[in-house]
């Protein structure tokens, strides 16, 4: 997946350098303890619980539909 112009300038203006284009790559970064998601509701339940399993921390605003 190429990420878009849009993508990399908004990772310049934040002066960061680390994205993921893979939820999967995004899950094993140590670096990372908590994850917030932001995707479409019906991706809530698949996402929460592949990162939870991954040991990390979730926050989901939005109902989770199994």
């Amino acid at each position: 997946m190429i990420l878009s112009e849009r993508t990399k300038n908004a990772c310049r203006q934040l002066q960061d350098e680390a994205y993921y284009t893979n939820v999967d790559d995004l899950l094993i970064e140590d670096s990372i303890d908590i994850i917030d998601l932001c995707a479409p509701t019906y991706e809530h339940a698949n996402l929460s619980i592949k990162a939870l399993e991954k040991g990390k921390h979730v926050v989901c605003e939005k109902p989770l539909i199994i």
